[in-house]
């Protein structure tokens, strides 16, 4: 099918071309920490509240088929939230590219455990 075709194509690129991924996972970090910064206290707050909310329900979905309803509303959701994160939309590509080609590890996802991130890494990958 040519959305396989497109992503064998899109992590061929990417391996080959380690730096031009670095430099784009980079310059998301910058985003995400300039937004952050630009945030009131109680706008962060919220935003971690929402956060937490969402990661509490997805590890109560662990075990939900990754293409399930339930699992893909809460795939919008985080969509959702990482657009609120970097105050800018974020495209649904981009996002399952940096899901499936990024191990979990703690400096960068603090906000979710690997349980979580590989659930989401299912889900977006089920994403129609």
């Amino acid at each position: 099918d040519a959305a396989a075709y497109r992503r064998i194509i899109e992590v061929i690129e990417m391996q080959n071309n380690p730096d031009a991924w670095k430099q784009k996972y980079d310059e998301l970090v910058e985003t995400k920490i300039d937004r952050l910064r630009s945030l009131s206290p109680d706008a962060l707050a919220e935003l971690r509240a929402q956060w937490t909310g969402l990661v509490g329900e997805m590890r109560s979905a662990l075990t939900e088929d990754p293409a399930s309803p339930k699992a893909q509303e809460l795939g919008t959701r985080w969509t959702d939230l990482l657009e609120k994160l970097m105050g800018k939309p974020v495209g649904s590509g981009e996002l399952r590219r940096h899901q499936s080609s990024q191990e979990w590890n703690p400096q960068m996802a603090t906000f979710v455990d690997k349980p979580v991130w590989d659930f989401m890494t299912r889900v977006l990958a089920a994403k129609p």
